[in-house]
């Protein structure tokens, strides 16, 4: 009975995730479709120079997004625990074995940026770290975009 409980506990986070991965590249669609763009999170912030933490699905994505924004060179490099190829140009380091310091590390996956903020804290020391979702969420409040995942 104690497995199939594990089991259980295992699907429902995994649902969980995919939720909010869901509700996250709608919102993104939809602030995409309307011309808000993830740069303009950053050129208000006076950042460019950033790394991205998780080169899964959505790592990939915030990439490929800067890339399409003409900013892809704000995007210093990868960083995975999983060491991995390099993606579409960008090199992809694990976080022990960083090359440069950066102004700041968009985190990717969601549910764990509690420990991934920690373990970047526990390397690093102090550094500015955002997640996709709070750069989402802070565009939308901006301009005015519901979303699924928060109240404006």
């Amino acid at each position: 009975m104690c497995r199939y409980k594990k089991q259980y506990e295992l699907m429902k986070h995994e649902n969980q995730r995919n939720y909010i991965k869901y509700q996250l590249l709608y919102q993104w669609m939809r602030l995409s479709l309307t011309e808000i763009r993830l740069r303009e999170f950053f050129e208000e912030a006076h950042l460019d120079s950033l790394a991205v933490y998780g080169m899964g699905e959505l790592g990939k994505l915030f990439y490929d997004d800067m890339l399409c924004q003409n900013c892809g060179s704000w995007v210093r490099y990868g960083i995975d625990k999983q060491t991995q190829a390099d993606y579409r140009g960008l090199k992809v380091y694990p976080l022990d074995a960083l090359p440069e310091k950066v102004q700041a590390i968009v985190i990717s996956p969601v549910l764990i940026t509690d420990e991934i903020e920690d373990a970047i804290y526990e390397k690093l020391g102090e550094q500015r770290t955002f997640t996709i979702e709070e750069i989402l969420y802070e565009l939308s409040r901006k301009h005015g975009i519901q979303s699924a995942l928060w109240n404006l």
